[in-house]
């Protein structure tokens, strides 16, 4: 009898499993650069949206080209695993910016890029990296709507995953666009004024920041005299300290 796991769950040595998934995303085919292979790969997650990777090789590619759909559910059984690697997708990217870093520089101080933080209706927050000229471009814009958290659309984004973990950049020749007059745009906007307090405590640092962090306000304990800075965006936040109450007579 096949047992159900999640995907976490499964490795290379697992037999007799079966997994329900949905499929979240779908690269077209693709061949290697020295075209000794040709595959493509369909992102999936479980009900605990650990995400996976299935790679079609070859004719199942075509022998599969009517499955798979995009948000379809399916049910995985004793299908054969490999221990995690990284890959790379491109997407088409969606959400709410609720933070702003400065420009930062890479060690050989070659190239620069600013850092955003992103959510849609998800809840689940990302670094999303914006490089190049684009960061110059894009971030003064962006910080002076940040206020309003504006949404923001692009297409064909660098999705990476690496031990668990999605990393989202921008690629060359992209571009990105600030509050589209979309329908999906509009959703989302609506979505973020029911949500401004929850918004909020992923506003850590001031956007002049270099470092953003994913972690809500709400889960951090915080110094005491950082809070008059917080007072004007978060109106509830703990504080880890030691209470010292004088003796009673």
């Amino acid at each position: 009898m096949h047992q159900k796991l999640p995907m976490d769950a499964v490795t290379s040595e697992t037999t007799d499993w079966t997994c329900k998934v949905q499929v979240v995303n779908k690269s077209c085919p693709r061949t290697r650069s020295d075209s000794s292979m040709h595959f493509q790969i369909v992102l999936v997650q479980d009900e605990s949206e650990h995400q996976v990777s299935i790679v079609l090789y070859g004719v199942d590619i075509l022998k599969y080209e009517n499955l798979f759909g995009l948000f379809e559910i399916y049910l995985v059984l004793c299908t054969k695993v490999r221990e995690p690697h990284s890959y790379s997708i491109r997407a088409d990217l969606l959400a709410v910016i609720v933070n702003c870093s400065a420009i930062q520089y890479t060690t050989d101080q070659s190239k620069h890029f600013s850092e955003v933080i992103v959510i849609d209706q998800s809840k689940k927050p990302f670094l999303f990296t914006i490089r190049g000229d684009l960061a110059d471009n894009e971030r003064a814009a962006l910080l002076h709507h940040l206020h309003e958290y504006p949404v923001i659309f692009s297409r064909r984004i660098g999705v990476t995953e690496f031990r668990g973990a999605l990393i989202l950049a921008t690629r060359y020749q992209l571009t990105i666009l600030t509050n589209p007059q979309y329908v999906q745009a509009t959703t989302l906007k609506n979505w973020v004024k029911h949500n401004e307090r929850m918004l909020l405590s992923y506003t850590l640092r001031n956007s002049s920041s270099s470092s953003l962090n994913l972690t809500p306000i709400e889960d951090q304990a915080l110094a005491i005299s950082t809070i008059p800075e917080l007072l004007s965006t978060v109106q509830c936040f703990p504080v880890e300290a030691k209470l010292s109450l004088p003796d009673c007579p």
